[in-house]
């Protein structure tokens, strides 16, 4: 009975705060549905958080001393789970409430949007894949995702996933190439920073990604943490590798956001060839 009423605090305070965000945004008659995308955000952010946790090595946001509550993955797995409820509770409503609506997001909103959204799809596959098929810890193990299946993989999602959305909201190239370069910006300093805080070995992954600033690059850069943490042990870890493992992903993605663009203004200079 008690492990139903904890669940049920955050259903309901995910479908009441869906409530709230919808039914203004209704009367306001506003161009895109962005509750339904915030709690979509919020599941990809449960997924992130558990995946840094369970295969990056990292530190649980919340932390637990003295190993409460079974120590951060079990902290981890927790905290993900209610953010879970709260999410699929808040989006289901959101879903329902909302009203079928033509707009897409300004180029800024649309870039900021399609990212955060891309992030959480990219942090469930991933979460998906390391509990179900697991990741190969050693090279020469036995089962599990090679580290050479695992970057085709991400080489082929980042740039597809950059592409789906660049088809349905692409505009222009200032605001894309603006945010990628903030977030390439922060992520090579919270690399450089996990460098520099390494308490022990500066090349020795989990220590990298247990110092302060590895917490936040685990999150903000997760398919290069699980370079560092679940597969460690399958290359030779050097700077320029992690920043490289780092920046690719965000780089991949801009990509694939920017091709559908290019293709239909390289289609528009020929039909205007054409027409001369």
């Amino acid at each position: 009975m008690e492990l139903c009423l904890f669940l049920l605090v955050p259903a309901l305070a995910g479908a009441l705060l869906a409530v709230l965000l919808t039914i203004p945004g209704r009367r306001l008659s506003l161009q895109y549905p962005w509750p339904l995308w915030f709690f979509l955000a919020s599941l990809g952010a449960a997924a992130n958080n558990t995946a840094a946790v369970w295969f990056a090595g990292g530190e649980a946001l919340l932390p637990s001393p003295g190993g409460f509550l079974g120590g951060d993955s079990l902290t981890a797995s927790l905290t993900g789970a209610l953010l879970g409820i709260f999410s699929l509770s808040g989006a289901g409503t959101a879903l329902l409430l909302r009203r079928p609506s033509g707009g897409i997001p300004g180029p800024a909103a649309a870039w900021t949007w399609a990212w955060i959204l891309s992030q959480g799809a990219l942090s469930a596959v991933l979460l998906l894949l390391g509990a179900f098929l697991s990741f190969r810890t050693f090279p020469d193990g036995q089962g599990g995702l090679p580290l050479s299946g695992y970057l085709l993989l991400l080489a082929l999602l980042c740039p597809g996933l950059g592409c789906f959305w660049g088809r349905r909201w692409g505009r222009g190239y200032s605001a894309p190439l603006a945010g990628t370069a903030a977030v390439c910006a922060l992520t090579a300093l919270l690399a450089a920073l996990m460098i520099s805080q390494a308490r022990y070995e500066p090349l020795w992954g989990l220590d990298l990604i247990q110092s302060p600033a590895g917490t936040w690059f685990a999150r903000l850069a997760l398919p290069a943490a699980l370079l560092l943490g679940d597969y460690q042990y399958a290359w030779d870890i050097s700077a320029p590798g992690i920043l490289l493992s780092a920046l690719a992903p965000h780089l991949l993605f801009s990509a694939g956001y920017l091709l559908p663009q290019l293709r239909r203004s390289r289609n528009l200079f020929n039909i205007s060839q054409d027409a001369e």
